[in-house]
């Protein structure tokens, strides 16, 4: 006999761990902005700021999501696309190469690009494998 029941454990685990790593940098953004900022290049560190806060709302709505008993595949494939774009949006800024930011500045940005693209990978295949509990 086999198993229909989604499995949800890697969705779970993904999400949970995208919160943390998030909230980590959410501190560091809301605690020392402009002092990132001034390492990142010349700009404003309330951008940050603004940033951090943002961020503080995302980890709030993934922590809703991932910390309910029946985890809604609609509102986590939302979380996997809102990283995607996340990643998608710092390869833009990337490219474009802003004068603001210095080399190191566009470091940090594509390396946390990098771990939210890994996040974004294992919510996705956490997704399929609740939707397809068989495969």
């Amino acid at each position: 006999m086999t198993s229909t029941t989604p499995d949800t454990q890697l969705l779970k685990t993904s999400l949970r761990i995208n919160a943390a790593g998030t909230l980590t940098f959410v501190c560091l953004l809301l605690l020392f902005p402009q002092q990132i900022a001034a390492y990142m290049g010349e700009f404003n560190g309330i951008y940050l700021t603004a940033l951090g806060i943002g961020l503080a709302l995302f980890v709030i709505a993934v922590l809703c999501i991932s910390e309910k008993a029946e985890i809604s595949l609609p509102a986590a494939k939302t979380i996997a696309v809102l990283d995607s774009l996340w990643v998608v949006s710092s390869i833009i800024l990337i490219a474009i190469n802003p004068t603001w930011l210095n080399g190191l500045g566009l470091l940090m940005v594509g390396l946390v690009a990098l771990i939210v693209a890994v996040f974004a990978v294992l919510e996705f295949m956490g997704i399929q494998r609740a939707r397809f509990p068989n495969r």
